[in-house]
């Protein structure tokens, strides 16, 4: 049995471990998640956690350097024991805290790909039997945390405070048909992609694990860019022009900012291009996936990828209207791309 000495404390949390210790230490760890949430963040507890996140933050908020009003939890995999993980806790204002909500859910996925990917590997190696274990039905997964991913980006990207859409329409049941058709979708797809695959299941799933490792990358990726810091001038910068649907003034482009997707299977990374590269918005409306498609070509007449299926879905009856639009790649942030067209065109 663990004893005081056994953990080591960080500094500054050492009053929040005496309290943890006499609220029964991992006794106390489990009985925070039957609880709730409500329940826990009343506890002595969490208030002695929430003054030392405060003092190692000097209350400044992550993302805006501002006063900080919240403590926000980046995950829930160490409820009960967060002053031992203190890296997973942040200090943020009102404004923020919903867009730093972006970077919990981008962990939240991470998790899940981390997990399927364990299952995969015990797959592979013939410890597992799962009934439901199968290159298909892994990259039909795949595809759901992609668009997922594509799904927090555009939102974040339009600075739109994050509110759990899947969550609440689960709770609800309105939307359980609707759920169960889309995974249906992804099913059929991945099933379209894998039929093609050479090899056993076990070499198909081989061939799946750096495209999982590689989504659990864009998703770190996505949470750092959440969490980096800017100024209270720039995030007011950011929000007017997300309110207008508009890109920052000085940028290269004046027009909307649409984030590309895709771009991985079409032509593998971003190199190679540059912003202020022309290109065109070409509709799709064959397109077995989504009728609303707008694929995105580059000067050259290769394919760069789609814009995603949220945006396509706004433009797609403005551009069957107008044919071809053309817009320009406005920026390039850790290969992912980003492409502006002016709102007139659009």
């Amino acid at each position: 049995m663990n004893t005081e000495s056994d953990f080591q404390v960080p500094i500054g949390f050492e009053l929040a471990h005496q309290e943890w210790l006499a609220k029964g230490a991992g006794k106390f760890h489990e009985e925070c998640f039957s609880v709730g949430y409500f329940a826990y963040y009343r506890t002595r507890y969490w208030a002695l956690v929430r003054q030392a996140i405060f003092a190692r933050d000097s209350a400044t908020c992550v993302r805006c350097q501002g006063s900080a009003a919240h403590v926000h939890h980046l995950g829930y995999d160490f409820l009960g024991i967060d002053h031992l993980h203190p890296e997973t806790l942040v200090s943020v204002c009102g404004p923020c805290h919903q867009l730093v909500e972006y970077a919990r859910r981008a962990e939240s996925l991470i998790s899940k790909i981390s997990r399927r990917i364990i299952r995969a590997k015990r797959f592979i190696e013939n410890r597992s039997n799962c009934f439901e274990q199968s290159a298909a039905y892994d990259y039909a997964r795949l595809l759901e945390y992609q668009d997922e991913l594509a799904e927090l980006q555009a939102l974040f990207a339009t600075g739109t405070p994050y509110t759990n859409c899947r969550t609440n329409a689960d709770m609800e049941g309105s939307d359980d048909k609707s759920l169960r058709s889309e995974s249906h979708v992804y099913d059929a797809r991945a099933v379209s992609v894998i039929s093609g695959w050479q090899g056993s299941e076990e070499e198909k799933e081989a061939r799946l694990l750096p495209m999982l490792e590689l989504e659990i990358q864009k998703c770190k990726s996505f949470a750092a860019t959440v969490l980096e810091p800017v100024s209270p001038r720039a995030r007011q910068s950011q929000q007017s022009c997300a309110a207008e649907g508009m890109t920052e003034p000085g940028s290269k482009s004046s027009g909307l900012e649409l984030l590309v997707v895709g771009i991985r299977f079409h032509r593998g990374n971003a190199d190679g291009i540059s912003a202020g590269e022309a290109v065109k918005f070409v509709r799709e409306p064959s397109n077995a996936y989504d009728p609303n498609a707008i694929r995105v070509n580059l000067r050259t007449g290769g394919t760069l990828g789609y814009l995603t299926k949220e945006v396509a879905a706004v433009f797609a009856r403005q551009l069957d209207s107008g044919g071809e639009v053309c817009g320009v790649i406005s920026k390039i942030v850790r290969n992912k791309v980003y492409v502006s067209a002016t709102p007139q065109r659009f």
